[in-house]
């Protein structure tokens, strides 16, 4: 959705649930919004995967 970019902007994305995977150290998937790779960071939030 357009009024969640800004979201995206902040490293605050929301995961689309059937890309998550789990990698064999964290979970990570593709972004609804914005179609970045992302993961699950500790505090729960999604991130934007940086590797």
């Amino acid at each position: 959705m357009i009024w969640r970019l800004p979201f995206c902007l902040f490293n605050r994305h929301r995961s689309d649930p059937a890309s998550v995977r789990w990698d064999g150290s964290r979970h990570v998937g593709i972004c609804r919004d914005c179609k970045a790779p992302v993961r699950k960071s500790s505090r729960g939030y999604w991130k934007r995967l940086d590797e």
